[in-house]
């Protein structure tokens, strides 16, 4: 009896704490320890298994070791639901926030490109108006309309820049014409001159201008300078030659200076002249210089052509070594003076030639081939190789060839054959050129010099050159100045309407 009121009186403290393991569930919703059988109750109030007697208080400590355990299973297990929970509910939140953060660069990208266009808008003036429909211009109109504006900004940027180069051109010849002036006018206070030349009272005037304008030079402002110019300079070009005038005072017995700038019948032009190093070839390139034209000097002895080059009036003149029979040797000077002046030379002269006389019983084919190749195939590579470059440069308008033939090439000469047939070559080379190069602009002229104090004649005996002039009409040979001349005018704007002609330069001899 005393062991049964013994459990019933810790089944009581059991109810009252709150234990249990059978999952009944009491009034509090906790659930109940209570042993379902006599055994276990039998097994909760005796031995352990080591069979020593349990009291009612190792059985109360018992038990509440296993409530303690049951707690904390009960805790762990609503812990872990809490932790899943949280993890479900923070993946929802990472998602959420991923989309939010989309949605928010994707709504700044929008908002920068409508900026962008708003900014277009109000920029371009061609896009602060509506269309014909009185809706707003589309975004593709907008855009279009601003590329087209933007060409128009860097047309107009072309369009300054090539004004403003201009002006600078315009600045720099008015500057080398005032140097000019002040230098001319210092030498003749120093050295005055004692010829006398009419001046027109309008070319007076207009030195009058000049000379006001010369002396405030320096005050003169870039703006307006354009305008200034324009009203008395405009006729003027970059390359001018100053000559001087002197006019007699009868009142006071002094000099006046008068300054006639005229431009050069070259002036701006680029030419190259064969055979430059004597002779025809340096008269022509002194004659073209002081014109105003910038020579390229091609010859064989490249020290002939430089000397030539160094002696010509201005600074911009090119020597090249040129042997005419090589095309290789052509193309290597013409590429040579483009790398210089940028364009090719669209006024050729064909001044280049040799000799080799002799009787034809006795002429060696070395000799005739070596004249043909200088004087005929020379002149046809050198005239080739230029109209090409001209053409193809679309510089051809204007554009001029003059060949150097010989009056030897008409009448023949004892001793010549092989100089008479190449010079007669010439002729005919020169008439068929003028008429396939007359549509591309270019004119193809030859000049027939007679005998002309040249090194060439130098080697004819005194007694054979005698015989010749006594032939001529004006009874002296001619002089290479004299050629020149009649080349710088088939050079020339001055003969734009000649074309495919031979003319003659004798003294009068046929």
């Amino acid at each position: 009896m005393g062991d049964n009121s013994q459990s019933e009186a810790f089944e009581a403290r059991i109810r009252v704490s709150g234990g249990g393991n059978n999952g009944s569930t009491g009034s509090d919703g906790d659930s109940k320890l209570e042993p379902s059988s006599p055994v276990d109750r039998h097994t909760f109030s005796r031995c352990s298994s080591t069979g020593s007697v349990n009291t009612p208080s190792s059985s109360a400590h018992n038990t509440g070791k296993i409530v303690e355990n049951a707690q904390k299973e009960r805790n762990h297990s609503q812990y872990t639901k809490d932790e899943d929970s949280d993890n479900k509910s923070s993946t929802i939140s990472y998602k959420e926030r991923r989309r939010e953060a989309h949605t928010q660069a994707e709504q700044k990208r929008r908002d920068a490109i409508k900026r962008g266009y708003d900014t277009l808008q109000d920029l371009v003036p061609s896009c602060q108006q509506t269309d014909a429909s009185g809706y707003k211009l589309s975004k593709a109109t907008v855009l279009q309309k601003s590329i087209d504006y933007i060409q128009f900004l860097l047309q107009q940027k072309k369009k300054q820049e090539e004004e403003r180069n201009a002006l600078r051109k315009e600045v720099v010849a008015l500057r080398i014409m005032k140097t000019n002036y002040e230098q001319i006018v210092k030498a003749h206070q120093t050295q005055p001159g004692h010829s006398e030349t009419r001046i027109s009272d309008e070319t007076k005037f207009q030195v009058a201008i000049m000379d006001r304008l010369f002396q405030t030079f320096d005050s003169v402002s870039v703006t307006n300078f354009s305008e200034l110019s324009a009203c008395v300079f405009s006729w003027l070009e970059e390359h001018c030659k100053p000559q001087v005038g002197t006019e007699r005072s009868k009142r006071t017995n002094s000099y006046h200076i008068v300054i006639i700038m005229t431009p050069g019948l070259l002036a701006g032009k680029l030419a190259i002249v064969t055979g430059a190093g004597s002779g025809i070839g340096r008269a022509v390139c002194r004659l073209f210089a002081r014109e105003g034209a910038k020579v390229i000097a091609a010859d064989q002895n490249v020290k002939a052509a430089e000397e030539t080059a160094h002696a010509l009036e201005g600074s911009e003149h090119v020597p090249v070594e040129i042997d005419v029979k090589s095309a290789e040797s052509i193309e290597n000077a013409f590429t040579h003076a483009k790398k210089h002046f940028l364009v090719p030379p669209t006024i050729v002269v064909n001044s280049a030639g040799i000799t080799r006389d002799n009787f034809l019983l006795k002429l060696s084919e070395e000799d005739f081939d070596a004249v043909l190749n200088v004087n005929l195939k020379g002149t046809f590579l050198i005239t080739q190789y230029a109209a090409k470059s001209m053409i193809n440069s679309g510089i051809s308008e204007g554009g001029s060839v003059i060949n150097v033939a010989s009056i030897i090439g008409k009448t023949g000469n004892i001793g010549q054959s092989n100089y008479a047939a190449s010079k007669a070559g010439v002729e005919a080379f020169t008439k068929t050129a003028a008429m396939e190069f007359g549509q591309f602009g270019i004119r193809v002229n030859a000049v027939l010099p007679g005998f002309i104090e040249t090194p060439m004649t130098d080697m004819v005996p005194d007694k054979v050159k005698q015989m010749f002039v006594e032939r001529i009409p004006l009874r002296r040979m001619g002089k290479p100045i004299e050629v020149a001349e009649l080349i710088l005018f088939l050079a020339s704007v001055k003969s734009s309407y000649i074309n495919g002609a031979s003319i003659d330069v004798t003294g009068g001899l046929h």
